[in-house]
């Protein structure tokens, strides 16, 4: 640190505590004034009170929340003690995979939990979808566990070449062919393709299930494809498991790709196609689904920033809005009310045979679209 010290602009500020606002959390921000004799700085402590305010606005609408179930990300504790590279749990540990699955999720505007194994077991039913990123050393039980939600109706999208090994060909339907280090293939997605690396590839054909997508050895995916799916889906009982053999979410932490995002996207659709909650917004909003005495909320946190992304840029003050967002939900009866908190936005919306549809005109740093039944 300077001597004269640095501080956060005010809309930095509310732009990360609307992420932890969102979710029912709390805030708390650390001050560490400049001056050797602890003295507070007036003109930094009337920022803070800006972010005060906002963090309080928000206290009727988010405290108290529960969340709506969607998409459950497992980070297995199993897993990661079994991968500790030393004594300090703050940054040796390897959460790429789960941040990959997340970042990807909610860029295709999902509502996304992330869950221990402890956390949810008890709760694996209540998720119409459920996300297994390159957790290869969850424990038995769990595996047990997945494999039990799938043959009850439950959807899940594993990644990582392990799983194979993890879970049987009949679940699956998948046969491995060939396991390959460290390499790179040009995966279709969209309108085109995106090279993906592995630690391991696991090249393979389907047996019961149905091939998605398919492996190029270089961009020119039509003249070098090779005869392995990129992905699997296949029914098992009343539910279906969709198998990425890959390092697909790792690869996503790191690389940040477009069309890995909407490949993603792709695979999250074919597995949920009709949520019960549907967002469509810029890449840039998470959406965090909540829900409280008859009330459901679907938060909006836009994370933009109208500087460009340069390294020497620690701090944000320019939050362009973003929109529009559009929502459809399941809503069996109309609703009481439905409005916008925390934010003046256009709302338009309508309720017909049971689907409530929604168009907010625009998101400034967090907004909330309230559905009272």
């Amino acid at each position: 640190a300077t001597p004269l010290g640095t501080v956060k602009p005010p809309e930095m500020l509310m732009q990360e505590a609307a992420v932890l606002l969102a979710f029912g959390g709390n805030v708390q921000v650390y001050e560490h004034p400049p001056l050797r004799d602890g003295r507070l700085l007036p003109w930094r402590q009337q920022r803070l009170a800006e972010v005060s305010a906002f963090v309080k606005a928000r206290r009727t609408v988010c405290q108290n929340t529960t969340t709506v179930p969607q998409v459950a990300v497992l980070h297995s504790e199993h897993h990661l003690y079994a991968d500790v590279r030393g004594k300090n749990l703050m940054w040796n540990v390897d959460a790429a995979p789960v941040q990959g699955a997340l970042y990807a999720l909610l860029e295709n505007s999902y509502g996304v939990d992330v869950l221990d194994e402890w956390a949810l077991l008890p709760r694996l039913g209540e998720f119409p979808l459920v996300v297994v990123p390159e957790q290869v050393r969850m424990s038995d039980s769990m595996v047990s566990a997945l494999r039990a939600y799938v043959e009850n109706g439950g959807r899940l999208l594993l990644t990582g070449s392990g799983m194979a090994e993890r879970f049987s060909v009949d679940f699956l339907g998948f046969e491995t062919v060939e396991v390959q280090p460290e390499r790179s293939y040009a995966v279709s997605a969209a309108d085109g393709s995106v090279p993906l690396y592995s630690r391991e590839w696991r090249l393979g054909k389907v047996t019961t299930g149905e091939g998605i997508g398919q492996l190029g050895k270089g961009c020119l995916v039509e003249d070098r494809l090779l005869p392995n799916p990129a992905a699997v889906l296949n029914r098992v009982g009343e539910g279906q498991v969709l198998y990425v053999p890959a390092d697909l979410f790792r690869d996503f932490a790191h690389n940040h790709f477009p069309l890995t995002r909407r490949l993603v996207g792709e695979l999250a659709e074919r597995l949920l196609p009709a949520p019960a909650i549907r967002v469509v917004a810029p890449v840039c909003v998470d959406v965090a689904l909540r829900q409280r005495d008859g009330e459901t909320f679907v938060h909006l946190v836009n994370r933009a920033s109208g500087i460009p992304n340069q390294p020497n840029n620690g701090a944000i003050d320019d939050i362009p809005s973003v929109g529009p967002v559009h929502v459809r939900m399941a809503v069996p009866s109309q609703p009481r009310q439905v409005v916008i908190e925390l934010e003046d936005a256009d709302l338009a919306w309508q309720w017909e045979a049971g689907t409530l549809t929604a168009r907010i005109g625009g998101v400034g740093i967090h907004a909330a679209l309230r559905v009272e039944v």
